[in-house]
């Protein structure tokens, strides 16, 4: 191996061994549950899915419901229901909750949460990260030049989709949690910038690259941008913001990266399809078609 790709080598290695951590933390990994996802609505906190079996359904509570109290406690956010679920856990003590059915009288179930672990979809995702993350070192350290623009940006691309899919916190919010969250966020907010950086310059460099070669830089800047702002509201000083609002800003931060993950990957799909349109040749032609599936599946 060539010296100057030793660096490289050992970031790998490090994010491998990171990945590996995440995922047995993930495996052993248990949780308190109501069974219910709930979201902030203008008319409170209400029941937007209730899993079957779960103690919220066994007990009654049903998709559209509104919770008002904990123990006698007001509860007006997510984060709420989860100090409640973990104090509940950790003192084995029952949770009372006083939930709103319109219609009906206020309704006052009891019982204790139940643990949740990760999902089979879960370690078939694991699955896909890996085998993208072998694939990527095998094609990256075995070109004749890595370090050239088409090879850099596929291995880096390669890195981020391994991180999409590797890295997740847990819950137990301490330091290796954090860094598995910001390890995740990093890799979803530069995914789509390097998908379409990628396919402008490979098979064939466009055109519009030649005459504003600024734009290599341009593709980055709103990732960066989002990636500041999440950054910021996870300073001390303003995370002591009241949890309403900064559950608030925590859904419109994940719902622009979201529209940006979609906005670029739907630019990076139309350039292959029009790549596959163009080329003349029916190997690269095949090729981009089993590209053009596999991102599509693996997006969707």
């Amino acid at each position: 191996m060539k010296k100057k790709l030793l660096p490289i080598a050992f970031a790998v290695a490090v994010l491998s061994v990171l990945g590996g951590m995440n995922i047995v933390k993930k495996v052993s990994w248990k949780e308190p549950t109501d069974g219910v996802t709930w979201e902030n609505k203008p008319e409170g906190l209400t029941a937007a899915r209730v899993e079957e079996g779960s103690p919220a359904d066994l007990n009654g509570i049903r998709k559209g419901d509104i919770l008002v109290k904990i123990n006698d406690i007001p509860v007006r956010t997510k984060i709420d229901v989860a100090k409640n679920l973990w104090i509940a856990w950790d003192t084995n003590w029952n949770l009372s909750y006083q939930i709103l059915r319109e219609g009906e009288a206020p309704l006052t179930p009891t019982f204790f949460p139940s643990e949740k672990g990760v999902s089979l979809l879960y370690f078939y995702l694991t699955l896909i990260g890996l085998t993208t993350l072998v694939m990527g070192i095998i094609i990256f350290f075995n070109s004749r030049r890595p370090l050239s623009m088409p090879y850099a940006i596929f291995f880096l691309l390669t890195i981020s989709f391994y991180g999409i899919y590797i890295f997740s916190p847990t819950g137990q919010f301490n330091f290796l949690d954090n860094l598995f969250f910001w390890l995740d966020k990093i890799a979803f907010l530069a995914f789509p910038p390097l998908l379409l950086h990628f396919f402008l310059i490979s098979p064939v460099r466009k055109r519009v690259l030649k005459t504003k070669p600024s734009i290599n830089y341009i593709l980055y800047l709103p990732s960066a941008v989002l990636l500041f702002f999440n950054a910021f509201f996870f300073l001390p000083l303003v995370r002591a913001i009241n949890d309403r609002i900064m559950l608030r800003i925590h859904d419109i931060l994940e719902r622009m990266d979201l529209v940006l993950f979609a906005l670029f990957s739907v630019i990076a799909l139309i350039i292959i399809f029009r790549d596959i349109r163009n080329a003349s040749n029916p190997i690269l032609k095949k090729q981009l078609r089993w590209i053009l599936y596999g991102l599509c599946f693996g997006i969707i």
